[in-house]
């Protein structure tokens, strides 16, 4: 995945650049009963104050990039990014699915404290029977006396 990012970047020549992030992301889109995977690489270079200076984005649709994108291309050669971005797919994805699955226990764990907080935690016993014990003790029945009969 680094020779991939190392390759996108070398498209551009941002002089005053002190630092560059790419992050990604995805999103399906059905066109005419196709559903088309995309995966947007966002490139974002910052200066020594971590001012913004530039930002690209790249458009990956089902493994290859779009026409838009293809214009951007002027230092590097589109087939082998392409060919560099499907040898880095696996990492990219597994990439993509760590920060998703981040996001969602953290929206998981909100949701368990927001219903902590009303009250309606997923308990079958409610809040106000917690922690409280009632003991009834019931007495042995006694057995009715016996009654014996002389015959």
């Amino acid at each position: 995945m680094q020779e991939f990012e190392d390759y996108v970047k070398s498209n551009w020549r941002v002089p005053t650049a002190t630092s560059c992030g790419i992050t990604y992301t995805h999103t399906t889109k059905i066109v005419k009963n196709v559903k088309n995977h995309n995966v947007n690489l966002t490139i974002a270079w910052r200066d020594k104050d971590n001012n913004p200076l530039q930002t690209e984005k790249l458009v990956f649709t089902n493994d290859d990039m779009t026409k838009t994108c293809d214009k951007k291309m002027f230092l590097i050669n589109r087939k082998e990014l392409v060919n560099k971005f499907r040898a880095a797919k696996q990492s990219i994805v597994n990439k993509i699915i760590a920060e998703k699955q981040e996001k969602l226990m953290a929206l998981e764990n909100d949701i368990t404290e927001l219903l902590k907080y009303s009250g309606r935690a997923n308990d079958i016993i409610p809040n106000s029977m917690k922690n409280t014990i009632e003991l009834v003790r019931k007495q042995p029945e006694q057995a009715p006396p016996t009654q014996s009969f002389d015959m």
